[in-house]
């Protein structure tokens, strides 16, 4: 609510309009004018390598696209490469300053104009898609267009890209969607940033601007200071007495330093703000506290004031907390002189920009989580096809009942590791940021999750700690507990992650405490350590995302917030019982009773299916369909194996089924598409179950859009696909 309320206090100060920045009175004509001065040189030389790059890139046309490079360097040499030449030149006539923003927005639109024009013309080659991403980044952050006008600009390019590549290419629709929402992304994002860098922009020249005028006022009185002192010598007392008042209450810090860099006054919210005790700070060298990397940037600064003679200058720096921590600063230095005209000091005011580097900071993080959530969400769905091959054969070995039963043990536990891989799966698409639709439940003991995680984590407790010479005991507590909802996997991360955090957490070993039983409000697991504990602070924020103790070295701050969102999915609760530094941490999941109203679709009784059933299916990966003919085999049911959709439109053509169950990626015709057409071709009377290696990213309204009766994720298991079957042979029926 603080920094609500300081954000809403800036923008009522700037006076400045929250959608296009502008500001609202006759600074925003100084400020065109600053901006236009201060990106004249920069908005050249990027235009003359905005112009050399679109050129240079005609090489690419001649390797990738020889067919298309006279088309291709018309629009390069004859019209966009032209056109940026002319902007450039203009830039040094006078009426340059009224047009610059409008001839840079037409730029834009006409630079990512000729790439999409060459991506019409060659869909198929990936290398022009990220010559208009080229384009965005350079009219959103290179040129210097102005925040609104580069917005106007991104979209209006992204219309045109969008519009040319449905009704003017060939363009598969998957590329087109998976490009549109990159695109979109983007531009997004790139929104966002530009926001913020132009907003932070006019802030500085708004507080340089009010920096001016306190100067101006400040000149004003010393020049009439001397000829007023002896009729105004009690005036002055209280002016000061004020002036002193305002420094002191001033949220900023206020100071004045001599021309060597030591601190000749600084103003008491120094301790406030930074922690010293203002006795510590006087007589100190400014470089004392400062950041060693902007020691050498800050003595820079000193000089060129004192050579210049320049006050409105303005330096980012890091200053030290008294805690050990360190604080992003700006400030401004005036110059005072002495008679013969040399700095003798300064006077200084240092504003605390910390949370503006946090947020440009946010921003960079944000755009690198994204990629690495697009890599996870494709990892993710090689691993399904593989658990989806390891779950297959298992379910068919187990069907043999002629196992000995110890062999029998083994593959179980192999089992359950690869349920636990799955779920682990699941957490990697949930990072990816990609939509899911609901996990499947059943009814799970929670007694057991523990067992099994205590055995899973042996390496960490046991084996580990004995190579340091440590000793971490386990004690269990288990109470007679009925059977929670849940996914098992999901459940069995969420309490070795917990388990794992109790054990880092015991430097020199110690205990680790189970138990488990219910209440009134449902089941719950405690787990308790003997570690170091946690502060008041830390408790507030364990299950916040990125929040951790340990350094990035060791963790990313993803686990606990992870567990908290399984949690949460599971209509439970996670919370800390207790905790206190050197005392250790008590850690509980309490999750609802298990009842029949919160049982999905999947698991309700289904009438059971004892014919055989004509199932086709559809899938481009190999070990797939291998491994589902062997599923069905199994189950009893006749199943026909095609690689394509087209395949499957052809067969359906020869042959009866009952069931079509069919891969949604897949090359060429999706697995939508496919669904589209046997629902028009046969009215809706062949029912569909979609599958998916990509970790359920779809959603109800997709399900209908399609007319799909079914939803299956990788891996499957035999009991759900026979569940499944037995479902739709119902509705056939």
């Amino acid at each position: 609510m603080d920094l609500k309320k300081n954000n809403m206090s800036i923008f009522q100060d700037m006076n400045i309009n929250k959608l296009t920045l502008s500001f609202k009175d006759n600074i925003e004509k100084a400020y065109q004018a600053y901006y236009f001065k201060n990106s004249l040189g920069e908005f050249r030389l990027a235009l003359i390598v905005v112009a050399f790059l679109y050129g240079i890139f005609g090489l690419l046309d001649v390797a990738v696209a020889p067919e298309h490079k006279n088309l291709f360097f018309l629009i390069r040499y004859a019209f966009v490469i032209p056109y940026l030449l002319i902007v450039f030149s203009l830039s040094f006539f006078n009426f340059f300053e009224k047009i610059w923003q409008w001839l840079l927005f037409v730029s834009f639109i006409i630079g990512g104009f000729g790439i999409i024009l060459m991506i019409v013309r060659m869909p198929e080659n990936v290398t022009y898609y990220a010559g208009l991403m080229l384009v965005f980044s350079a009219g959103y952050f290179f040129v210097k267009l102005r925040f609104i006008l580069a917005t106007l600009g991104g979209w209006i390019t992204l219309a045109i890209f969008f519009f040319a590549v449905v009704f003017f290419s060939e363009t598969p629709y998957n590329l087109i969607i998976a490009y549109t929402f990159f695109y979109i992304s983007a531009n997004v994002i790139s929104m966002f940033a530009a926001y913020y860098i132009e907003y932070f922009n006019r802030r500085n020249f708004f507080l340089t601007n009010q920096l001016n005028q306190k100067k101006i006022e400040l000149e004003e009185v010393n020049k009439n200071l001397e000829s007023q002192v002896k009729a105004r010598t009690l005036e002055l007392e209280t002016s000061e007495k004020k002036f002193r008042t305002l420094v002191e209450r001033a949220s900023d810090i206020i100071f004045s330093m001599t021309s060597e860099g030591t601190f000749i006054y600084v103003s008491p919210n120094w301790k406030e703000i930074l922690g010293h005790e203002i006795s510590d700070v006087q007589g100190k060298q400014f470089i004392d506290f400062i950041h060693q990397d902007d020691i050498n940037k800050f003595s820079l600064f000193l000089e060129k004031l004192i050579e210049s003679d320049e006050s409105v200058n303005y330096l980012e720096y890091r200053v030290k907390h008294n805690n050990g921590g360190w604080r992003w600063h700006v400030s401004s230095l005036t110059p005072q002189f002495d008679p013969e005209g040399k700095v003798e000091s300064f006077i200084g005011i240092a504003h605390d920009i910390s949370e503006r580097k946090k947020a440009e900071n946010a921003i960079i993080e944000s755009q690198r989580l994204s990629a690495i959530g697009e890599m996870a969400s494709a990892v993710a769905h090689d691993f399904n096809n593989s658990l989806q091959v390891i779950f297959g054969n298992l379910d068919v070995i187990l069907l043999d009942k002629s196992i000995p039963p110890q062999l029998k043990n083994y593959l179980e536990t192999i089992k359950t590791s690869a349920t636990d891989a799955s779920a682990r799966v699941q957490l990697l698409q949930r990072f990816s940021g990609k939509k899911q639709s609901t996990t499947r439940y059943n009814k799970v003991d929670l007694n057991k999750i523990v067992r099994d995680v205590i055995i899973q984590s042996r390496p960490l407790w046991k084996d580990r700690q004995e190579e340091k010479g440590l000793e971490i005991i386990i004690e269990t507590h288990y109470g007679e507990i009925h059977p929670v909802y849940g996914n098992e996997g999901e459940l069995r991360s969420v309490i070795y992650n917990l388990v794992k955090n109790s054990i880092e957490a015991m430097l020199y070993g110690g205990t680790i405490i189970f138990e488990t039983g219910s209440r009134e409000n449902g089941l719950f697991v405690q787990i308790a350590d003997t570690g170091t504990g946690m502060d008041e602070e830390t408790k507030t924020r364990v299950f916040q995302p990125f929040f951790t103790t340990k350094g990035f070295e060791i963790g990313r701050g993803l686990g606990m917030s992870g567990a908290y969102s399984i949690i949460q999915e599971h209509k439970g609760e996670l919370k800390v019982v207790r905790s206190s530094p050197g005392k250790g941490t008590t850690i509980e999941v309490l999750l609802p009773f298990c009842n029949d109203e919160s049982e999905s679709d999947d698991i309700k009784t289904v009438n059971e299916f004892t014919g055989s059933a004509r199932v086709l299916w559809v899938d481009d990966e190999p070990m797939i369909r291998e491994i589902a003919s062997e599923l069905l085999d199994a189950l009893g049911h006749k199943g026909t194996m095609v690689s394509s959709g087209m395949e499957a439109l052809e067969m359906l053509d020869k042959e009866e089924f009952d069931l079509v169950i069919t891969d949604i990626g897949m090359p060429r015709m999706s697995g939508w598409q496919l669904s589209d057409k046997i629902n028009e071709k046969f009215d809706g009377k062949i029912k569909i179950a979609a599958l998916t290696g990509w970790g359920n990213q779809f959603d109800e309204g997709e399900k209908n859009e399609h007319n799909i009766d079914f939803i299956l994720t990788k891996p499957i298991k035999i009991n759900e696909l026979k569940s499944l079957i037995d479902k739709a042979m119902q509705l056939v029926k």
